[in-house]
C-alpha cells in the first residue's frame, strides 16, 4: 500500500468522522453503508480497495451529502475543505469545486486521447476501425492511408469490403461478419486489400471487437506483406 493511497483512505474517513461526529461507533456506520465490519476496519487502516462509484454514492446517500463532494474527497480533496463548504452552506465554494474538478478530468481526458492517436498514427501496422452493425469505416490510421494509397478522409466511410478486390466483395462480407459474431481475437488470417491506383497487396488480418464510445466496433491490423516480410503481428 503505497502512501498516497493510503491517505486518500484516511481523507475519507475523516470526512465522514466530521460529517457524523466521534459518538456514532465504527460498527454502525459499517452497517448503515452496507459494510462488514472487517471490510470497514480494513478501509480505516488503508487495506480495503478505494470504494467504487456505486459505494461511494451509497455513502453520500448514508451521509445526505452531494455524491459528487464525495468523489472529490475520495479522490483528495482535503476532508475539512469540503466539509466546511458543506457546513457554512457556501454553494459558490462548491461549485468551483466541482468545476475545478470537471477541468482538470477535461484536461486527463484530453491528454489520453492525444496519446492514444499518438500511438494509434504511429503504428507499425494499418489499422481499420469500423461500425460493426454498418459495416463502415469510422477511423484509419496513417499506415492503413499507406496501405490503400488513399488519404483518410476517403477511406472513412467506405464499406469494408471495398477495400478489398470487388471479385471478393461476398467473401469479406462473410468473413468481416465470421469477426463480429466471434467477439474475440482471432488468428492472423491472410488476405488481400486493392488500392486506388487497383493494385493487389497481400496482407495478413488480425481483429478484434470492443466498444468505443458507446458503439461496438471491430478494430483490423492489417500487416503489408507485399514486400516479402512476413512476420507476426
Amino acid at each position: 500500500m503505497n502512501i498516497k493511497a493510503h491517505r486518500k483512505f484516511s481523507n475519507l474517513y475523516n470526512f465522514i468522522r466530521l460529517v457524523l461526529g466521534n459518538n456514532i461507533p465504527d460498527c454502525h456506520i459499517a452497517h448503515r453503508w452496507d459494510l462488514d465490519e472487517k471490510n470497514f476496519y480494513d478501509f480505516k487502516i488503508g487495506k480495503y480497495p478505494v470504494p467504487r462509484l456505486a459505494k461511494l454514492e451509497a455513502l453520500g446517500s448514508m451521509l445526505d451529502i452531494n455524491k459528487h463532494l464525495i468523489f472529490q474527497v475520495a479522490s483528495g480533496t482535503p476532508a475539512k475543505k469540503v466539509f466546511d463548504l458543506i457546513k457554512t452552506n457556501d454553494l459558490a465554494g462548491q461549485i468551483k469545486l466541482l468545476s475545478n474538478q470537471l477541468n482538470e478530468a477535461h484536461k486527463a481526458i484530453t491528454k489520453s486521447e492525444k496519446r492514444y492517436r499518438e500511438l494509434f498514427n504511429n503504428a507499425n501496422d494499418a489499422i481499420f476501425i469500423a461500425d460493426t452493425k454498418t459495416a463502415i469505416l469510422i477511423d484509419c490510421n496513417k499506415q492503413a492511408e499507406s496501405l490503400l494509397e488513399r488519404p483518410r478522409n476517403e477511406i472513412i466511410g467506405m464499406p469494408v469490403d471495398k477495400i478489398h478486390p470487388p471479385t471478393m466483395k461476398k467473401y469479406y462480407r462473410i468473413f468481416f461478419r465470421g469477426h463480429v459474431k466471434s467477439g474475440r481475437i482471432n488468428d492472423l488470417r491472410k488476405a488481400v486489400v486493392i488500392t486506388k491506383n487497383g493494385n493487389i497487396k497481400p496482407v495478413y488480418i488480425s481483429a478484434s471487437v470492443m466498444e468505443l464510445d458507446g458503439i461496438k466496433v471491430i478494430q483490423g491490423i492489417f500487416r503489408d506483406i507485399s514486400n516479402g516480410v512476413k512476420g507476426r503481428l
